[in-house]
């Protein structure tokens, strides 16, 4: 190298440099990768939504035995 002692400065400023950047850059890497694993995609024919969920819950709910009747509750004149 014709200037040594310029090549080792520039080389400690360019890996300070990526080292300040290293850490905020991780994050958002990281950041993206769990809003990649937390989408849901709608569009897969086996997702279903809200209205067919709630229909499948109802259904898994309901009793196979018919329920007792309740008395109404008297009415105040």
């Amino acid at each position: 190298a014709r200037f040594p002692k310029l090549q080792a400065c520039m080389m400690e400023s360019v890996e300070d440099f990526i080292a300040l950047g290293a850490s905020p850059a991780e994050k958002m890497i990281r950041n993206l990768i769990q809003c990649e694993l937390s989408y849901i995609n709608t569009s897969n024919p086996r997702f279903i939504g809200g209205n067919e969920a709630i229909a499948h819950m109802n259904a898994a709910k309901k009793p196979s035995s018919p329920r007792k009747q309740k008395k109404p509750l008297p009415q105040k004149e």
